[in-house]
Formats: C-alpha cells, sequence, structure tokens
C-alpha cells in the first residue's frame, strides 16, 4: 500500500469541504465553519478526549511529549524573529508591525488537533488520541491563548478592549470543554471508575465523528487568493511557510532524538512516529480567529493557514 494511501480519504473530505464553500442552499463557508466547529469543540472532541484519557496509563510520555511541544514551539518563535529581521534587513522591506506578529503567531503552532488527529489516526491507529491530547490541552492549546494575545501587545495595532479580556488566556483554557473532559478522563483512570456500556457506546459513537468533520471544517477555511496581488504577497509567508513546514519538524525530530539518548523506553516507536509528524503539521486554524481579535494581521494569518495546509498535504 501507499504511504500517502491513509491520507487519501483526508485529501478527499478537504476537497469537498473546499468545493462546499459556495454551494447552494448551505449559509456562507464562514457560519458553516464556525457551527460546524463548536459542535465539534463544545461537544464530539470532549468525548474523545474522555475516552482517550481514561484509557491511557499514565506513563513517561506524559511529561516527554510536551517537553518536546515546548521546545519546538520555543525554537519556533525564535527562529521565526529572526527570519524575519535578516528578510526584513535584506529585502530593505519594512513590515507593519501587525503583519510581522500575524507571521511569528503562525509560524509557531501547528493544526495539531484539526488535521494532526485525522493524520495520525490514519497512519498510527489508536496511538493517535493520546499524542494529541498531550500536546493540545496539557501544552499547546493552553500557550496559543496565551501566545497570541502577548503577541497583540507587542506587534498588534491595539484590538479592542473587550476583546482583550475575552481572550484572557486562563479564562480562555478555562472555557475549553476539552480541557475538563481531560480532566475527568484522568480522575476516571487513576481512580478506575466504570462507564456504563451504553455511555461507552455512545461516546465512542461520539468521537468516530470527530474526525470528517474537522477536516471537512478546514477545508472550508481554505481560500485561495483571488487576484495577483494576492498571489505576489504569498512572498512575504514564504519564510514562515518554510519555517513551519520544514524547520519545526527537523527541531522536533532533532528533540526526540536527545530524548531518545537520554530516556531510551519512554515513547514506543509508534509513539515517537506519531509525535514527530505532529511536528509536521500546517498552521493551526484557530491562529486567525485569535490574530483578529487581539490587533494582528488576521488576514495574512489566514493566508498562512490556507498556503501551510495546502503544501501539506500535496
Amino acid at each position: 500500500m501507499s504511504s500517502s494511501a491513509p491520507a487519501l480519504p483526508l485529501i478527499l473530505l478537504l476537497a469537498l469541504g473546499w468545493a462546499c464553500r459556495r454551494m447552494p442552499g448551505l449559509p456562507g463557508p464562514v457560519e458553516t465553519r464556525r457551527t460546524l466547529n463548536a459542535v465539534v469543540i463544545s461537544v464530539l472532541m470532549p468525548a474523545l478526549m474522555f475516552q482517550a484519557m481514561r484509557r491511557t496509563a499514565l506513563d513517561g510520555a506524559f511529561v516527554l511529549v510536551p517537553l518536546v511541544a515546548l521546545g519546538s514551539l520555543l525554537l519556533s518563535f525564535i527562529a521565526a524573529l529572526a527570519v524575519y529581521a535578516a528578510w526584513q534587513k535584506i529585502t530593505g522591506l519594512k513590515l507593519p508591525k501587525p503583519t510581522l506578529g500575524a507571521l511569528v503567531f503562525c509560524a509557531a503552532f501547528g493544526n495539531i488537533t484539526f488535521l494532526g488527529l485525522p493524520l495520525l489516526t490514519a497512519y498510527f491507529g489508536d496511538v493517535a488520541p493520546k499524542i494529541v491530547l498531550l500536546h493540545d490541552p496539557f501544552c499547546l492549546g493552553p500557550l496559543v491563548y496565551a501566545c497570541g494575545p502577548a503577541l497583540g501587545a507587542w506587534f498588534g495595532d491595539g484590538g479592542t478592549s473587550v476583546v482583550r479580556r475575552r481572550w484572557d488566556p486562563l479564562r480562555a483554557v478555562l472555557r475549553m470543554p476539552p480541557f475538563w473532559a481531560v480532566g475527568a478522563g484522568l480522575l476516571a483512570q487513576i481512580w478506575h471508575l466504570p462507564v456504563p456500556a451504553a455511555v461507552d457506546h455512545t461516546l465512542g459513537l461520539m468521537s468516530q465523528a470527530v474526525i470528517p468533520l474537522i477536516v471537512f471544517s478546514v477545508g472550508l477555511a481554505l481560500e485561495l487568493p483571488a487576484t495577483r496581488r494576492h498571489w505576489g504577497g504569498l512572498v512575504v509567508l514564504a519564510p514562515a511557510a518554510a519555517l513551519k513546514l520544514f524547520f519545526t519538524p527537523l527541531v522536533t525530530l532533532g528533540l526526540l532524538g536527545f530524548a531518545r539518548h537520554i530516556a531510551p523506553h519512554v515513547l514506543t516507536a509508534t509513539e515517537h512516529h506519531a509525535v514527530a509528524l505532529e511536528g509536521a503539521m500546517p498552521t493551526m486554524v484557530v491562529t486567525a480567529m485569535i490574530a483578529e481579535t487581539v490587533g494582528l494581521d488576521h488576514r495574512t494569518a489566514a493566508r498562512m493557514v490556507a498556503l501551510t495546509t495546502v503544501l501539506s498535504v500535496v
């Protein structure tokens, strides 16, 4: 079987989502995507995270995987700042601060859940939810809501005070239903709490709906440049896209290699490969929404999401 075969259904679903952006009879793509995302994040994803957490043994991966993800994030931030400082000096072009902030933001955070979960499931099966929850609720999920407002304060155009209060990092994390689902699953795992068969089956059905819906939603979010000027603007995105799709995966591989050297038995071979693939995810979709709320260039962020997502599946 071709190595790309497991991803083919995901690519087709992605294409279907993109094709439905203008399908008659459907609401606009933004409204449809927001509704789907709300259902997935508030209802279906918590079921998946609860099931994954209560079935996952507590081991060294719960420390090692978040540390690798955090190290990759920090090095990606530093690299993006350095690359764009050099790029501006070489080209003589001065990027607006909101644009620079958006590029740095998008170069650092990968789509670990909305694209990572389907791809990891396609290639690695049942290990996927564990790796995703160790990246998202345990590490990068909270950090994206903390780093967005911080970058907005440094690079943004001000935004609005109401929106800034809304994206208070702690409150944002506590409003995430998957966060509470992971906590409930952890308690169920530690205390060996039984789950009735009917409830377990229902949670399983809900979990199965997550992957097709989130891939379809990512497809709805893809928006290709409409004019020649917009295509020309992709030049500014190229360094950030290269960092996200090449630099971050290499950093992740390096950190995994170092971790395997000092703690060789913490991750299985399958978990090792799954973490490496998470490091190669394109830009996180939610960065565009956060960028808009904190005064960064949300149009640049949205183009980064589209460009890196398309490149990652080509």
